[in-house]
């Protein structure tokens, strides 16, 4: 069972879904916002799972977060980023199913973050499961 891989595909399909006029940075995919003042770049951190008793089929908890950044050039404002990034906290609502697990609890935004000519504020989207 390819329980990363399947995780890594729901929560991408998941994000490609989102409305949104901002071009999207996908996990270990060349990127160059060009001249755009924002931007979204997605990663994935699956953590180590944890097994439930010694047995060799025994459950698995399986859990991580997908991480979604709203980047703007410096000097714009956080306004326009913080809409962005709560269009991507209302997307992934607690209970979402992103294959296997599912989103744990509600996403949340964190406070900007300033990265030599740009700036971004990270959205956190934790998901786990047992099986």
């Amino acid at each position: 069972m390819a329980v990363d891989a399947d995780i890594l595909d729901a929560a991408l399909t998941r994000m490609n879904s989102l409305t949104t006029s901002l071009r999207i940075g996908w996990p270990n995919v060349q990127f160059d916002p060009g001249d755009d003042d924002e931007w979204l770049i997605v990663d994935i951190f699956p953590n180590e799972p944890e097994n439930y008793g010694w047995d060799a089929d025994a459950p698995q908890v399986y859990m991580g977060f997908l991480q979604v950044r709203v980047y703007s050039k410096l000097y714009r404002g956080i306004v326009s980023m913080t809409d962005e990034a709560e269009k991507v906290v209302a997307h992934f609502p607690k209970g979402t199913a992103l294959g296997p697990v599912t989103v744990s609890q509600r996403p949340w935004v964190s406070p900007k973050v300033v990265e030599d000519d740009k700036c971004f504020i990270p959205v956190t989207i934790r998901y786990r499961s047992i099986t």
